[in-house]
């Protein structure tokens, strides 16, 4: 344990635990375990505890022996990418945080991977009485990860009463962000307790986060299923993480609901729509639905040469009662609501009830339609809110039946009205007729260039032959789903769904830049433009097994409700991730040249 002068402050009561040699006395570190080195840096000396790469030692526990509230921040140093990574917990939390490194930051291009150290900020605590508890997440990263040092920054009592402030729910003056996540990030923890989502929810309540969506999947809470996967000896990450579970695997739901709640903070329980049979090797992901489409290929979706594709089509009242019963099914769990995600690919397209129903409305082919013909786009639209209203019947009725709340019904589409209304994603409409109360606006797009096809006749429709000809050489143009960060297309997006929102209950989310693709300093001011267009919420995808882990970004993100302190969050990336230059490692420097060149 040292003290030294704060490099950013200039206090001289700051507490920086920096030897972890001193601080694990006592502790076996043996084969296989954290081990110790030497190490100086630009922003300090000390002693880190590190862990190579591909294994994962047990947990060791510090005491930092400091009394009061204090800012606590952490140093991480890695070897490299994939980075491998930590969970540090202190007594009192519900659960840990996950840290990695971030992505290389420009503003180094020079450095290598081994010199660049990283402090992040964790978060504030009375360490009273406090010890801290640090665990290597499990992964097969090939990199070294190494803490280098704690640092402890005292806060004064108005500090203390505005952060205690922060964490009381509802906040006056702080607009709430809608957060996702999907399961991932469960293949990274050791075991599977009950409290499986208590990394989660920690995260989550420490942010401006409102409303959350954790991703579902019905299969596992089927212990038979979930017994077959996990007996597998290469099986998927989410069924490693599940194994001790399938007595009752479904009581990490109902524990994540009871948590979030405690915590002012409602939960969806999020659903992808697509029901694929994808190829190996990918079936062992494919979970959502898989079963169902495999022993359904009638319910296919088919292309406009009649070549049915595996994926499940909304289309078929079969297939719509089978999606309606997995969504029922995660409803006893607590769950506020269901989050079906529609900005992944599509629903329907030409399969026989989307023929005969275009025939029957406009006596027209529906196979020599561009999918943005409104002819097509009232028939797709037609089916799928066929599809919602059925689904808003159920959920009630259930609701109904058990004596709960009416479940809300929310839905993940692309950037505008127009473009879910092109695959039949009908958000106005549904909006409208009281069948939805959420909207996550997604910074997505499907569109179809038909030009290599058009009818040279006919310029409004398709030509079958061009169009089969196309295929049949693999020349064919096909429906594109384009994913980027356009602020100026999502601005252009927000009046619409404002307008929406007067006309009817609707609560609107709006997505910031996909997680990692931009830096973090970036974002306050791009979040401040989308508050200016009208937005009234953002929206983080892969808000935890992505963006917590990378602290830099999440340490911006996770502030973004604040909206009047947006201008004056940091404007350099050192304002969310401090970086550091590791200059020696057990004596040896790397400040100029590096031993590991001719390795």
């Amino acid at each position: 344990m040292t003290t030294q002068k704060n490099e950013t402050t200039g206090s001289a009561s700051e507490t920086r635990l920096a030897d972890f040699r001193a601080a694990l006395a006592g502790t076996a570190l043996g084969d296989g375990q954290w081990e110790l080195a030497d190490y100086t840096t630009t922003g300090g000396d000390g002693v880190m505890l590190f862990c190579r790469g591909r294994r994962t030692p047990d947990p060791v526990t510090v005491r930092p022996n400091i009394t009061g509230w204090h800012r606590i921040y952490v140093c991480l140093l890695c070897s490299g990418f994939p980075s491998p990574g930590i969970a540090i917990k202190l007594a009192g939390d519900l659960g840990p945080g996950f840290f990695r490194r971030s992505l290389p930051n420009p503003k180094y291009p020079v450095w290598n991977s081994a010199e660049l150290s990283e402090e992040f900020f964790w978060q504030c605590a009375d360490m009273t009485g406090q010890e801290i508890t640090i665990s290597k997440l499990l992964d097969d990263s090939p990199h070294m990860i190494g803490l280098l040092w704690f640092r402890f920054e005292p806060m004064t009592q108005a500090e203390i009463e505005t952060h205690l402030a922060e964490k009381r729910r509802p906040r006056p003056g702080v607009r709430g962000l809608h957060a996702h996540t999907d399961l991932d990030w469960t293949s990274q923890v050791q075991k599977a307790p009950q409290d499986l989502f208590a990394p989660f929810v920690q995260s989550m309540a420490d942010s401006d986060a409102e409303l959350l969506s954790v991703e579902f999947y019905p299969l596992l809470i089927n212990p038979k299923f979930l017994a077959e996967k996990a007996a597998q000896p290469q099986g998927a990450g989410r069924y490693k993480a599940f194994r001790e579970l399938v007595a009752d695997p479904a009581k990490p739901y109902s524990w994540l609901t009871e948590r979030c709640h405690e915590r002012g903070l409602r939960v969806y329980a999020a659903l992808r729509h697509s029901l694929p049979v994808c190829p190996p090797p990918s079936d062992a992901t494919a979970i959502a639905g898989l079963d169902f489409a495999e022993n359904h290929p009638e319910f296919y979706c088919v292309d406009r040469d009649g070549e049915p594709f595996s994926v499940i089509s909304y289309a078929f009242p079969e297939a719509q009662d089978y999606i309606i019963g997995e969504c029922l099914k995660v409803l006893p769990f607590g769950f506020d609501g269901i989050n079906l995600f529609f900005h992944r690919g599509v629903m329907t397209a030409f399969e026989q009830p989307v023929l005969d129903l275009c025939r029957k409305l406009y006596d027209v082919d529906a196979r020599l339609l561009p999918l943005d013909d409104p002819r097509l786009v009232r028939v797709h639209s037609d089916l799928l809110t066929g599809f919602m209203r059925k689904l808003r019947r159920a959920m009630d009725d259930w609701a109904a039946s058990c004596g709960r709340p009416r479940p809300d019904l929310a839905v993940v589409g692309g950037y505008t009205l127009e473009d879910n209304a092109r695959y039949g994603v009908d958000i106005a409409r549904w909006a409208e007729e009281g069948l939805l109360d959420t909207v996550i606006v997604g910074n997505m797009t499907v569109f179809e260039n038909i030009d290599d096809f058009r009818d040279e006749k006919n310029p409004g429709l398709v030509d079958l032959d061009k169009y089969r000809e196309l295929k049949y050489h693999a020349t064919l143009s096909p429906v594109q789903r384009f994913f980027y960060n356009d602020l100026d297309r999502m601005r252009r997006a927000v009046p619409g769904y404002l307008e929406l929102q007067k006309r009817s209950k609707l609560a609107v989310y709006f997505e910031i830049p996909w997680e990692c693709t931009c830096p973090p300093e970036t974002l306050p001011d791009y979040a401040r433009q989308l508050y200016e267009a009208g937005a009234g919420n953002l929206s983080l995808w892969d808000a935890f097994h992505t963006r917590v882990m990378n602290r830099a970004e999440w340490n911006a993100v996770s502030r973004l409700g604040h909206k009047d302190d947006l201008k004056d969050m940091p404007a350099d990336r050192d304002g969310y991730g401090r970086t550091c230059r590791m200059l020696s490692i057990n004596g040896i420097s790397l400040a100029t040249y590096h031993p590991a060149w001719r390795g």
